[in-house]
């Protein structure tokens, strides 16, 4: 896929994500997707609370994985995700708090979208473009995923 090509695909996520959740993404959203390198089935465990959580260094999320649905496999758990928003304040409120209720449900399934996997800050890993790279878990969203990566194949 040419740059320019990948750069609108992007711009269209980053725009709709802001106007409806991805889980309801449509196909062209869920290609851009697909073209992260790796793509996995996790569930979420849990996350870091640390009080040094702010908009600007975001909790770190502790997911097992249940399936690599493409890229290589991963072994290691938890699979740490930085979990970063897909816009961040400019201006933090003065008594701005961390507050776990915003975090997913304990043990909800996720699709992760990660970019560039080997490029983690060894700490944890980024998902494309903060919350536009997890989508909430359903059989619809796996197989929408699947019948990408298998048209990518022909």
């Amino acid at each position: 896929m040419n740059i320019i090509k990948r750069a609108a695909l992007t711009w269209a996520i980053l725009t709709l994500s802001c106007l409806a959740p991805v889980a309801k993404a449509d196909e062209d959203n869920f290609k851009a997707l697909c073209e992260c390198e790796l793509i996995l089935v996790a569930e979420y465990k849990g996350c870091e609370n640390s009080r040094s959580v702010s908009p600007h260094n975001p909790p770190i999320a502790d997911f097992w994985v249940m399936e690599v649905l493409k890229g290589p496999p991963i072994s290691v758990p938890p699979f740490r995700v930085r979990f970063e928003s897909d816009t961040v304040p400019t201006k933090i409120p003065p008594h701005w708090k961390f507050d776990e209720r915003v975090m997913p449900e304990k043990n909800s399934r996720w699709l992760l979208f990660i970019e560039h996997p080997e490029s983690h800050d060894k700490i944890a890993h980024l998902t494309f473009h903060g919350s536009v790279g997890r989508v909430e878990y359903s059989d619809d969203n796996k197989a929408r995923v699947l019948r990408n990566i298998s048209s990518k194949d022909r």
